[in-house]
């Protein structure tokens, strides 16, 4: 078995044949959802873990698996746990440092996540007839979660959106960014506030 941590939260493991039949892992299995393979995924985690620190117990887990030629497979570890601590961290920052973590990301678009779709229509439909808001688009993950992006005018980019925080949560957009570039898709690429916000 190999490994490649890919970043503090993604972590790729190689598995050759041999190492599928030690931990009695079917490498063809189609869902990853079946107690073999779930039980045989915490095995391998729980010896990846001493050998390189990357720890899944408290966090949730998604994972994802390619079979190879060979018999063996690649598995894609992502803890998403971390994807979001920075939300968390945003909110313990100091209050002197509040400030300054704001002007930093003044000018960049504010993310939305919700967990459901109507949820997201929900949130679209009451900033309809909003002024504020240059642009806007959703995404869907494949997590069957759904994503808000919004563009505020500049002198708006502090603005508190607390009608959307009634159906779902704000994340800090780099991290948002940073996860819905591997794992996003489109579902309205330009105006989704009037789009969906219309549908409800």
């Amino acid at each position: 078995m190999e490994w490649i941590k890919i970043s503090a939260n993604k972590l790729k493991i190689m598995l050759t044949a041999e190492d599928a039949r030690h931990y009695e892992l079917d490498c063809s299995a189609s869902a990853c959802s079946d107690m073999a393979t779930r039980a045989a995924f915490r095995e391998i985690l729980s010896d990846v873990c001493r050998e390189t620190g990357f720890d899944t117990r408290q966090e949730e887990t998604y994972i994802q698996m390619y079979p190879s030629k060979e018999g063996g497979c690649e598995l894609f570890i992502t803890k998403m746990g971390l994807i979001f601590t920075g939300e968390r961290e945003l909110r313990a920052t100091k209050k002197d440092n509040l400030r300054s973590a704001r002007i930093r990301l003044s000018c960049k678009d504010r993310a939305f996540l919700f967990g459901e779709i109507t949820a997201l229509l929900q949130g679209c439909r009451t900033l309809l007839g909003t002024t504020f808001i240059t642009d806007s688009r959703a995404l869907c993950d494949d997590r069957a979660h759904y994503w808000l992006i919004l563009t505020p005018h500049e002198e708006h980019a502090e603005k508190e959106f607390g009608a959307l925080l009634d159906f779902g949560k704000e994340i800090p957009f780099e991290i948002a960014s940073t996860y819905l570039r591997e794992h996003g898709a489109p579902l309205c690429d330009n105006k989704a506030i009037q789009t969906l916000g219309a549908l409800t």
